[in-house]
C-alpha cells in the first residue's frame, strides 16, 4: 500500500503468489507524487504500485487532479508531473509508467469534464451538408 495524505492505493494478492521457491509476484515498487499547493501538499497528486506477475509487468496508478472545467491545463500539468516524479522510483529512469509496463491501470478522481458543445461541433462537422453526397471510399 502507498499513501499520500488521505489518498490510498492498495493492490491485493494471494499469499501463494508472494511466497515459495518461485513467487509469481516479484519486484514490487511504489511511488507517490504530491502535485497540490506549490507541488508540495498532498491534497492532489498520484500514487503508483508496480510489479512483475509471472512474465507480465503490471502497474496501478491512482490520482486526484485539479477540479473545475477551466483547470484543464492544470490537470494535464499534474499528470505530467506524476509521470516525471514516479519514473525516479518505478522501473527504469528512461521510461515513465505510461511506456514501461505491459498493463497500466490508471484510476482516480481525474476531474476531466465532457463538454457537450465540443461533441455537438464534432457531430456537425462530420455530418454531410444537405444536398451533397458523402464521398465514397476507394
Amino acid at each position: 500500500m502507498v499513501t499520500l495524505w488521505e489518498m490510498r492505493l492498495a493492490v491485493f494478492a494471494r499469499k501463494e503468489d508472494l511466497t515459495g521457491d518461485e513467487p509469481r509476484i516479484r519486484g514490487v515498487q511504489s511511488a507517490r507524487s504530491a502535485t497540490g499547493l506549490g507541488g508540495v501538499m498532498g491534497n492532489k497528486g498520484g500514487l503508483v504500485i508496480a510489479f512483475q506477475y509471472g512474465a507480465t509487468s503490471l502497474c496501478f496508478a491512482s490520482c486526484h487532479l485539479a477540479a473545475h472545467s477551466h483547470k484543464l491545463a492544470a490537470r494535464n500539468a499534474m499528470l505530467q508531473e506524476i509521470l516525471r516524479e514516479t519514473r525516479k522510483h518505478i522501473g527504469t529512469p528512461e521510461l515513465d509508467i505510461a511506456s514501461e509496463f505491459e498493463h497500466l491501470f490508471w484510476m482516480g478522481d481525474l476531474n476531466y469534464r465532457i463538454d457537450p458543445k465540443i461533441l455537438e461541433t464534432a457531430a456537425a462537422a462530420s455530418s454531410p451538408t444537405p444536398g451533397t453526397e458523402p464521398a465514397s471510399p476507394m
